[in-house]
């Protein structure tokens, strides 16, 4: 199966100093390939905005911008940016520079027989405090909603179609649980690849703050709660 042309969610909350570098990257990248990069400015306060703005200006054809007025947090972001998208494939790429850009030709080249490819890290940055409540984090979710992947939230291609077809809600970054939730649910095909994790360039995440990790849990618990009601008229793959 041919792994066809792409669309990259690139999600920013003030990555001002982050942006223009990671969308320069993905360009780079990308060559030779169909793409487009679907920039989806969160609510930002800083410069971010026109920062988008003027590298959508500057390659319309390739380059889409698409802003929340206000800061929804990065699941409904992402969720914003995987539902315009129009290529064949969809991946989510962090704005922040962590993502190894040079890698977009093995998750390609990965999802040739599949339904989507999911990364886990060598190593991670961080420290320990955010591998502890990452390891804290994977072990609810398996019990609650069997979901089993090492690396969760971390960059994954799928096949549009299939994402879109999904009852997705969260705001947080829960959504990346609920993807893989109905990806198991409906017997998607997957593969695995090991991939490097650079620093963040600039700026600070936001992630393991207490209160947005507080409100992933509260997520949690409505969707587990609501997965009866959601699951009617999904398609189990063959």
């Amino acid at each position: 199966m041919d792994a066809g042309s792409v669309s990259v969610v690139v999600p920013v909350y003030n990555e001002e100093k982050n942006l223009e570098k990671v969308v320069r990257d993905l360009t780079t990248d990308l060559a030779g390939h169909q793409y487009e990069i679907i920039i989806v400015d969160d609510g930002s306060k800083d410069g971010t905005p026109a920062l988008a703005d003027r590298l959508g200006g500057e390659d319309p054809r390739h380059v889409r911008v698409i802003h929340h007025p206000t800061n929804r947090g990065g699941g409904a972001a992402t969720r914003t940016g995987l539902f315009a998208a129009k290529k064949d494939l969809v991946m989510m790429a962090p704005g922040d520079g962590q993502f190894v850009t040079a890698d977009l030709p093995r998750y390609l080249a990965a999802i040739l027989d599949v339904d989507f490819v999911i990364s886990r890290r060598r190593r991670r940055s961080g420290g320990s405090l955010r591998a502890l409540s990452s390891w804290c984090y994977r072990a609810v979710v398996r019990v609650l909603l069997g979901v089993r992947y090492r690396h969760i939230n971390w960059v994954k291609l799928y096949r549009r179609e299939l994402v879109q077809g999904l009852p997705l809600t969260a705001d947080s970054w829960l959504l990346d649980t609920e993807i893989l939730y109905w990806a198991g649910r409906l017997g998607w095909r997957s593969i695995e690849i090991e991939v490097d994790e650079l620093p963040r360039l600039a700026g600070k995440a936001t992630g393991s703050n207490p209160l947005h990790m507080l409100a992933v849990v509260r997520e949690l618990w409505r969707f587990r709660k609501s997965l009866r009601k959601q699951s009617s008229g999904l398609t189990v793959r063959s």
